[in-house]
């Protein structure tokens, strides 16, 4: 008995679960955000990319005895702006390096 009760108090607990989680009132990303110091809105990171450029070549690095790696970059903008009041803080950059093998034997 102490078995079939504790098999359907689970299920109900699993039920209970399942739908919770669609109740949430914020996305998850929205929850997280820091407040707009102005209207207390969702302060929320945009970002936008130069496109990649090549500025050198390098010998292949994984063991093919012709041809180089391309080694492009590309500069990345953030502007964390309010989601409300579009209130935004200056503009950050990084940069961004990626490795593209044309080795071939």
């Amino acid at each position: 008995m102490k078995k079939k009760l504790s098999k359907i108090a689970a299920v109900a607990l699993a039920v209970v679960m399942l739908f919770g989680m669609n109740l949430t009132p914020l996305k998850a990303a929205e929850a997280r955000a820091p407040l707009c110091p102005r209207c207390s809105g969702s302060m929320i990171p945009v970002k936008t990319y130069s496109s990649w450029t090549v500025p050198r070549e390098e010998r292949c690095t994984h063991g093919f005895p012709f041809g180089n790696d391309k080694i492009k970059t590309r500069t990345v903008y953030t502007t964390i702006t309010c989601s409300s009041c579009k209130l935004a803080y200056p503009t950050t950059t990084s940069t961004e390096t990626m490795r593209e093998c044309y080795g071939h034997y």
